[in-house]
């Protein structure tokens, strides 16, 4: 059978090779080194290490992210303790009953799995040292810190085999012209560094029922974690398509992708995606989302700083009346 034509697209670069029909079908079956074409394209992928600059931008854009995020959080939070103060008590309520009524609103509404004690009086959350205080715990600034403690060693090496599980998962379920060349792109790799977890706007009850987290922990303990993470990329199909959500196939053409968040009622949340879009003239890179239940958006980011940039408003109106002053009981 006569060679075949390869080409791969990179940054409006195209590469062609000739390479015949029984070597690719050995490359393909494994039983073969990597052609020439191929390790042109990992090295073009995989090199692109981020430089400072590009690591300042992601921190930067963190640093306005999380500020802005507690800053709307702080709002929710007064919203929420407003309306329980100024809620009339139920009839023949004593005081003592009403208070415990007030708190178990604002457990529901902000904490979602316990008050602490040390919260007496609903007025008590509005201190400026006790919110501050509960900024970690409660993810007020919308991240989940890196553990710093004596399990931070531990925490690293199980997030490089989550690393190594996706990386190994993305190296199989690729097209057929990048396969075997492509891993979790540096800026997302990067910021899993920083932090465990990126997880939005939003307070405890939305959170855990109605929530989209841009990155999830990043942790492999066990068999079956190994398994959900597998399960994070995106698959291809019998005629090697990559089968990812169906309301961006308009517009991209996708390689690879994978889910690198989640939503409270399952799959959903961040994602990256390999992508290009030929008939806009971009071309082939890694590029970031949202997976909504009811969202048929197709725009994607380049990289994280613009997509933290629009991630920090995320349904601001919705969460503006969620939180807004109401009747608890």
């Amino acid at each position: 059978m006569p060679a075949k034509l390869c080409k791969i697209r990179e940054n409006d670069k195209l590469l062609f090779f000739s390479v015949s029909y029984h070597y690719r079908r050995r490359l393909f079956y494994h039983f073969s080194p990597q052609p020439a074409y191929l390790f042109v394209a990992q090295k073009m992928i995989l090199s692109q290490a981020l430089c400072n600059t590009e690591k300042q931008a992601i921190r930067a854009a963190l640093q306005e992210y999380r500020n802005t995020i507690y800053e709307r959080n702080l709002v929710e939070i007064k919203y929420c303790v407003q309306s329980v103060i100024e809620q009339r008590s139920p009839p023949d309520c004593s005081e003592e009953n009403a208070n415990s009524l007030r708190l178990d609103a604002l457990k529901n509404e902000i904490f979602a799995y316990g008050i602490p004690e040390w919260i007496k009086t609903p007025s008590d959350l509005l201190k400026k040292e006790n919110l501050e205080s509960l900024r970690e715990s409660l993810e007020l600034d919308g991240i989940r810190p890196i553990p710093d403690n004596e399990t931070r060693e531990a925490y690293f090496a199980r997030r490089e085999n989550y690393l190594s599980i996706l990386d190994d998962e993305l190296r199989k379920e690729t097209i057929f012209e990048y396969q075997g060349t492509l891993s979790v792109p540096p800026d997302l790799r990067y910021l899993m560094e920083l932090f465990d977890a990126v997880t939005g706007p939003g307070l405890g009850q939305y959170r855990y029922t109605e929530g989209y987290t841009f990155l999830s922990s990043q942790t492999c303990n066990n068999a079956s974690e190994e398994r959900d993470i597998r399960e994070r990329v995106y698959k291809l199909n019998r005629k090697g398509k990559l089968k990812w959500p169906a309301f961006y196939t308009e517009r991209w053409e996708a390689a690879a992708g994978f889910r690198c968040g989640n939503w409270a009622n399952g799959p959903g949340g961040g994602f990256a995606l390999f992508c290009r879009s030929e008939d806009e003239g971009l071309p082939w890179a890694w590029r970031y989302g949202l997976e909504l239940i009811q969202d048929t958006s197709d725009h994607l980011y380049d990289d994280i700083s613009n997509f933290l940039k629009s991630y920090v408003h995320f349904e601001e109106t919705f969460l503006n009346m969620f939180y807004a002053p109401r009747c608890f009981w």
